[in-house]
């Protein structure tokens, strides 16, 4: 096996246009075409472990997703909170423009931390992603 160590964390930054991107609705903040996983090697935040997804995988995968929901960023090493449970993930596709998994971002806005970061998220202060993988499991 070979280990991948990087000396910084890799990010794959796209400008997003408030004027296209951002739509609020009777159901919250929708957030258009969010890159979720890009093709590359990608690891995980708690153990480092390198994962390579390549374009056939991401594209044959796009629709496969569950929706785990959109989460509120914490330390880790620890079960989240349902507060922490900030909207959705709807409208999964594979862009071959992007060589990525896209989505469309739901910020229910019924609890003070998504509208918070609905509210960051819009005025450009929060502009990053972090998906996570897992399992059957569900909250």
């Amino acid at each position: 096996m070979n280990t991948i160590v990087r000396d910084k964390p890799r990010y794959f930054n796209v400008a997003l246009d408030p004027s296209n991107k951002f739509e609020r609705t009777d159901k919250g903040l929708l957030v258009r075409d969010v890159i979720l996983l890009a093709n590359g090697t990608w690891t995980d935040s708690a153990i480092r472990t390198p994962c390579y997804y390549s374009e056939e995988v991401l594209e044959k995968s796009a629709q496969n997703w569950l929706d785990n929901g959109l989460w509120s960023r914490h330390p880790g090493g620890a079960p989240r909170s349902v507060a922490d449970k900030v909207g959705k993930v709807i409208n999964f596709s594979y862009s071959p423009e992007y060589k990525a998994i896209m989505g469309d971002l739901l910020f229910h806005m019924k609890s003070q931390l998504s509208r918070d970061i609905a509210e960051m998220v819009s005025e450009g202060l929060v502009n990053a992603v972090s998906v996570e993988i897992g399992g059957s499991e569900y909250y």
